[in-house]
């Protein structure tokens, strides 16, 4: 309730700084307070028009650039960010929101020197930028570069403690360091940053482990994430079923019902889109199940092996059909994401990026991509 009422407060904003703008042309501010707060309120689109408007009115007015580059490069766009960056850097080339945004930018290309550089002259102009620490955790993070990951994001949550990314940045610090046990209750912020998609909300309460009582049920399990995520937290689900002794229904994406069914007879499988079918006396979100089963470092030796029940009948087609290619190894390839974004974007793989992979001889890659990727691979077999 909060947070939609946090966005039609923005949305009312939104609306009256854009009616401003109509009424007053030359009032460019308004124009981009419009584009700012359709951001908050998640109107992307909006966002963009808005900012263009302006820039159409006044091509070089650096505030919108500089909006128009954070949009862009939020929205998977980041060589026509560094062009509106660029413009804007020509009277705000010291401004903290723009470095920031530069740094975003630098991340996003890969370009992981220039990110740094980027970030700490943010923090320089201003040494309180919490969300230019926070991108720097995030850099450091993706390079492996464990302790200057810990200072920044130690830094950032001394600035502001009630941050829920700085709270989930440590999260995944604690885990790149084994410290798995500091890390499961940190985990928990990613529903308030937005990490952790859908943060879905139920009268029942949260289910911690424990048996359920007899005659109560079901416990509701449900996805969270991307599909990926949704798999490795369901190695986890015949552990949960045990625990539980009770009845069992799993809300999964649409494309995994088949599959969960053979793998899990024990639950009620059901697509996401019929959650709302199901009204469980406990539930837990799939990514709540590792602090449960596996607390400590030691505990992942319970990890199945394997978990998931294929379709006789297509294991044997796809026998054959690999069987066909005659390679003498057959390799499943899968080099992207449909959760991408600056944010996401630098952790893929290209796929011109392996061509050395792919020269190996003897050997089959076969895509595993459920993306559209089509252009891509015309592309590389082309190069």
């Amino acid at each position: 309730a909060d947070a939609s009422l946090a966005t039609d407060a923005a949305e009312d904003a939104a609306s009256a700084w854009e009616r401003a703008f109509a009424l007053s042309p030359m009032r460019l501010d308004a124009g981009v307070n419009a584009g700012a707060a359709w951001v908050q309120a998640g109107r992307l689109d909006k966002a963009e028009a808005c900012l263009r408007h302006v820039l159409r009115a006044a091509p070089d007015y650096a505030p919108a650039h500089r909006n128009m580059a954070a949009l862009l490069v939020d929205t998977g766009r980041a060589e026509a960010a560094r062009d509106h960056a660029a413009l804007a850097a020509k009277s705000l080339s010291g401004d903290p929101a723009l470095l920031n945004t530069q740094g975003n930018i630098a991340y996003a290309l890969g370009e992981w020197d220039s990110a740094r550089i980027a970030y700490r002259s943010a923090l320089t102009a201003n040494p309180e930028f919490g969300e230019a620490l926070g991108n720097l955790v995030t850099l450091e993070l993706a390079l492996g570069d464990l302790d200057a990951a810990e200072a920044a994001c130690i830094a950032a949550a001394r600035l502001a403690p009630n941050d829920p990314r700085h709270r989930w940045q440590l999260a995944l610090l604690r885990l790149n360091q084994g410290r798995v046990q500091d890390a499961w209750p940190l985990y928990e912020a990613g529903f308030a940053c937005g990490q952790r998609r859908p943060d879905r909300k139920f009268q029942a309460p949260r289910w911690i482990g424990e048996k359920l009582p007899d005659g109560d049920g079901p416990l509701l399990i449900w996805r969270e994430q991307g599909l990926g995520d949704e798999l490795r937290f369901a190695s986890l689900y015949p552990e949960a079923i045990r625990a539980a002794e009770g009845p069992i229904a799993i809300a999964c994406d649409a494309r995994l019902v088949t599959l969960f069914e053979r793998s899990f007879p024990e639950a009620e499988i059901v697509p996401e889109s019929a959650i709302d079918t199901i009204i469980p006396a406990r539930h837990a979100p799939a990514g709540a199940l590792p602090g449960l089963f596996r607390p400590t470092l030691d505990s992942f030796a319970a990890q199945p092996r394997g978990f998931l029940a294929p379709d006789p009948a297509r294991v044997a087609d796809w026998k054959g059909w690999l069987g066909g290619l005659g390679a003498t190894r057959v390799v499943g390839v899968n080099w992207t994401s449909m959760l991408g974004g600056a944010g996401r974007d630098p952790a893929l793989s290209r796929l011109a990026d392996m061509a050395p992979l792919f020269a190996v001889q003897g050997v089959a890659f076969v895509s595993l991509a459920y993306a559209d990727v089509a252009g891509e691979m015309e592309a590389a077999r082309a190069g």
